[in-house]
C-alpha cells in the first residue's frame, strides 16, 4: 500500500485549504499564494540523505527513486512543491523526508488524513 507525503510553503497571511492546495498541485495548477522552495538544494540535501537513491528521467519530467530492502519512496518536485510516494509507509524514513523538507520551510500536508502541520518552533 503506498502513502504521500506533500510539502509546499506558503505566504502566512494566504490562509490556503490544504485539500485544495494539494489538488491543484497534483493536476499542476499554479497555486496562488504558494512560495517558491530552493528544490536544487532540496534535491543535493535528499541525495545527500539517501545516497542510495537516484534522480532519474520520468516521461516529460524527472524523479528521485530510492529502494531498500523492504521499502521504496519516489519524489516529484516543482518549483513549490514536493511530493513523496512512500509503498509502504515506512516511519523512519518518512520522518527523516518530513524534517528534510521542514529545513527548506515546506511544512507536511498528510493526504492520507488531510492535516497539514505546522513548522516545528
Amino acid at each position: 500500500m503506498s502513502y504521500g507525503l506533500c510539502f509546499w510553503s506558503e505566504r502566512p497571511e494566504a490562509r490556503l485549504d490544504p485539500q485544495t492546495v494539494y489538488e491543484g498541485l497534483l493536476d499542476g495548477a499554479e497555486v496562488e499564494g504558494l512560495l517558491h522552495l530552493s528544490i536544487d538544494a532540496y534535491l543535493q540535501a535528499l541525495a545527500n540523505a539517501f545516497p542510495a537513491g537516484t534522480r532519474e528521467p520520468n516521461g516529460t519530467s524527472e524523479w528521485f527513486v530510492w529502494e531498500g530492502s523492504s521499502s521504496m519512496f519516489e519524489v516529484w518536485w516543482s518549483a513549490v512543491h514536493v511530493l513523496v510516494i512512500m509503498r509502504p509507509l515506512d516511519e523512519g524514513n518518512a520522518n527523516r523526508l518530513i524534517d528534510l523538507a521542514a529545513a527548506f520551510g515546506a511544512p507536511l500536508y498528510d493526504p492520507q488524513t488531510g492535516e497539514r502541520f505546522a513548522l516545528p518552533g
